[in-house]
């Protein structure tokens, strides 16, 4: 599992708040260690792509 996380951030497709959730969940199933949890979730907002993570426009139109 932690290969596909791993390759999923590395890809930049994917919405950050998504994969702390997931990372976080894996974690409380004990399925990773704490230190895992620390690279994957340092990984993950160090690659995670704004525009992906944040539709800025839409929360714009949403507000008006």
């Amino acid at each position: 599992m932690q290969n596909i996380i791993e390759k999923v951030i590395e890809s930049k497709n994917f919405e950050l708040s998504d994969m702390l959730k997931k990372i976080d969940t894996l974690w409380v199933q004990g399925k990773i260690e704490d230190e895992t949890r620390k690279i994957l979730s340092d990984k993950a907002r160090n690659n995670a792509n704004v525009q992906s993570s944040i539709d800025v426009f839409a929360k714009l139109v949403e507000l008006e």
